[in-house]
C-alpha cells in the first residue's frame, strides 16, 4: 500500500523550512543548500544533484538555493535550476527558448525543461553544454526576471487618480480670513 505524501513550503530569512506529512510520520527540515535540498529529494535524483553540483562547480556560475530550488546564479542573475517532481528531475533553462536547441526541451514558455527518469540515460556532459550556453544568454541579455518585470509594467493612468475634496479645501475664504 503507498501512502501518500503532501509536500509543505515555507520561506524564511534562514532558509526554507520543506516537510512531508505521511500518515503516522512527520519530517520537518530547513533547507539552505542545494546538499539539504538533494538531501530532502533522496535516492538517485541527490546522487543526479550532487554529480551535476560537482561537474559544474568550477565551469558554471554558483549552485544556490533560491526560493527553495537549487538554482545555478551569474553575476546577472539566475538561468537555470533544478526541480524534483514525482519520480522525475526537471532542470530548467530561464531562457530555454533561446538555446541553440532549444525547440528539444520541452515547454511551451520561455523557460524550457530538461527531464531526468531513474532510468534514462542524460549524458552530464550535455546538461553542463547547456549550463555554459544558458550561461552565456544570461550575461549577454542579462536578468531574466527584468524582462517579464519589463513586460508587465504598466505606468499609472493620470485618470485613474482622484482627488479627495475635503470640506476645507471645497469652500470660499471668508472676509476675514482673506485680509
Amino acid at each position: 500500500m503507498r501512502v501518500g505524501t503532501r509536500i509543505i513550503s515555507l520561506f524564511s530569512d534562514e532558509g526554507v523550512l520543506l516537510g512531508s506529512r505521511r500518515r503516522k510520520e512527520r519530517r520537518v527540515k530547513l533547507l539552505q543548500t542545494p546538499a539539504d535540498y538533494a538531501s530532502f529529494v533522496g535516492g538517485w535524483k541527490a546522487a543526479l544533484i550532487k554529480r551535476l553540483n560537482k561537474e559544474t562547480r568550477k565551469r558554471v556560475g554558483r549552485l544556490e538555493l533560491v526560493h527553495g530550488l537549487p538554482t545555478w546564479t551569474s553575476r546577472t542573475g539566475p538561468f537555470a535550476f533544478l526541480k524534483a517532481t514525482g519520480d522525475t528531475l526537471r532542470i530548467g533553462f530561464f531562457r530555454g527558448d533561446q538555446l541553440r536547441d532549444g525547440a528539444s526541451l520541452i515547454g511551451d514558455t520561455h523557460i524550457r525543461y530538461m527531464v531526468a527518469t531513474e532510468g534514462s540515460d542524460l549524458p552530464i556532459q550535455v546538461i553542463v553544454d547547456r549550463l555554459l550556453e544558458a550561461e552565456a544568454l544570461n550575461e549577454e541579455h542579462g536578468d531574466p526576471r527584468r524582462r517579464a518585470a519589463d513586460l508587465n509594467f504598466r505606468p499609472p493612468s493620470k485618470s485613474g487618480v482622484s482627488r479627495k475634496r475635503t470640506r476645507r479645501s471645497s469652500r470660499k475664504p471668508k472676509a476675514s480670513e482673506v485680509a
